[in-house]
């Protein structure tokens, strides 16, 4: 015969499984089979997305098709250059003996605004500028005022060292430089 605490603890084993019987049975009867495919079918293309990135920029690099935006490929400074000139932005990088200089002219700038972060792969700058637009049908005037935030990233310039650096801005013409102390050997950067 069993003594009561033996049969108290057989009937708690036996609530415990039934329960957990319940709760897997639950657990499939609560997800729905066409939500289990749907993700299945959106994480398929998601991978067939990327590898076909991977594919693709693979062949740009190699030049057997043209890089982003359609250009042939380049380097990424040459393409950075091609997305500025768009937005009215020139920049040029000139090399000294001992610096290295990135010129930026945008036209309305304020040079008050004009922030640069730089760390050991990339330039961030952020500024604001005037912006005034005239035009409009033959016999009429149109005239429209504003203001315009860029942010621009470019990659550090090679041979510069991106803890030595300093910023110099130009407010008569809108214009800023952007002055890195010159490394011999670029691996040496900071």
């Amino acid at each position: 015969m069993m003594s009561i605490v033996s049969r108290f603890a057989a009937a708690m084993i036996a609530t415990v499984v039934v329960v957990e019987g319940y709760y897997v049975y639950l657990q499939k009867a609560l997800t729905p089979p066409a939500a289990a495919a749907a993700f299945q079918a959106v994480h398929d293309q998601w991978v067939s997305d990327v590898e076909s990135m991977r594919r693709d920029g693979g062949a740009a690099a190699r030049g057997k098709r043209p890089a982003i935006g359609g250009q042939a490929p380049g380097s990424l400074e040459d393409w950075f250059n091609a997305r500025a000139d768009a937005a009215g932005i020139r920049s040029e990088i000139f090399t000294t003996d001992s610096e290295v200089i990135v010129t930026f002219n945008i036209p309305g700038l304020q040079s008050d605004s004009v922030k640069v972060a730089v760390d050991n792969v990339r330039v961030l700058i952020t500024c604001v500028a005037d912006i005034v637009e005239e035009g409009g049908a033959p016999g009429t005037a149109l005239r429209r005022e504003g203001l315009r935030q860029y942010e621009l990233i470019m990659p550090l310039p090679s041979h510069a060292d991106s803890a030595r650096h300093r910023v110099v801005r130009d407010k008569d013409k809108g214009a800023f430089r952007i002055i890195f102390t010159k490394l011999d050997d670029p691996s040496l950067k900071s």
